[in-house]
């Protein structure tokens, strides 16, 4: 009699054990950043940003980001992300949630007011003024649908340029034994004010009127050789259609100068974003050609 008593308590006993729980191992949220480049060029190509703000947003594991972006709930919004000993992480150290969410990330730089993130426009830049402020925008698609699974918690930040890049170069054409010195190239009308968001696709509305943009004053000869003027500057995307104005000396060999103030030929090209373009003037007494071409995509 006691004997049955016992075999029927251990019965119940081994009905009450639950199953064990899978485990879920907790995961510090990390970021491996680098540039964006579709045509690589000779170096190592441009530098990750110094810090750059991450948003983030979580679903289910089932939800995709391409059909359920409406409902995703903020897991970050705005953090500041920094590279300390090799490793990229948040100012705070994070953990990813739990397995049964995936993660979608956004990333921008620099940080400021200027720059955000949501899920409708994606990265947003706003009030952009090139003309007061030379700074490189820079910005990332969507990661989309990121477990702590994936690349050991590594999140990939692949940055693209929002703005484009526009160099001048010049030279001299060797048809006469004189000297000429650049003094001056203006672009004559570009809109340098704007505002970018990212989705649907990338996209920058101008604001404000155009305005002339100065890109070298000083004293530069020119060579047979061509040669960099100025400096390079970042500018909003856009079409530009306006004219190069160039002031230069031609002093001949008799030592008689001749003061021009000469506009080139009108422009009629689509800048777009993350591309580099340069311009090069050919200079002669009395007349000057441009040619704009595209050096490569990695600036």
């Amino acid at each position: 009699m006691k004997r049955s008593i016992w075999i029927a308590l251990s019965l119940c006993a081994a009905g009450c054990i639950d199953e064990p729980e899978a485990y879920d191992p907790v995961v510090e949220l990390g970021f491996a950043p680098a540039i964006y480049s579709s045509v690589r060029s000779g170096g190592d190509g441009a530098a990750v940003p110094a810090e750059f703000c991450v948003g983030a947003w979580s679903l289910p594991a089932d939800v995709p980001w391409s059909s359920g972006s409406g409902r995703a709930e903020a897991f970050l919004s705005g953090e500041r992300v920094t590279e300390s000993d090799g490793v990229w992480r948040a100012a705070e150290p994070v953990n990813w949630p739990e397995s049964s969410l995936r993660l979608t990330f956004m990333g921008y730089a620099p940080c400021g007011e200027s720059g955000g993130c949501d899920v409708h426009d994606g990265v947003t830049f706003h009030d952009v003024d090139t003309s007061v402020a030379q700074v490189d925008l820079l910005y990332t698609d969507p990661q989309t649908d990121l477990s702590k699974t994936d690349n050991g918690g590594q999140v990939p930040m692949p940055f693209r340029h929002a703005l484009c890049e526009l160099q001048f170069r010049m030279h001299r054409a060797a048809t006469d034994a004189g000297e000429i010195r650049l003094r001056r190239v203006v672009l004559e009308e570009i809109f340098p004010c704007g505002d970018f968001a990212s989705l649907r696709q990338p996209q920058w509305r101008t604001t404000g009127s155009r305005s002339a943009q100065l890109f070298f004053e000083g004293e530069a000869v020119a060579g047979k050789s061509i040669r960099g003027v100025g400096q390079s500057r970042f500018v909003i995307p856009q079409h530009v259609t306006c004219a190069v104005t160039v002031d230069f000396d031609y002093v001949n060999e008799a030592g008689n100068v001749l003061s021009q103030h000469l506009s080139t030929r009108s422009l009629d090209i689509v800048f777009e974003p993350g591309r580099r373009y340069t311009c090069t003037l050919t200079l002669m007494p009395d007349d000057v050609k441009l040619l704009c071409e595209i050096i490569d995509f990695d600036i």
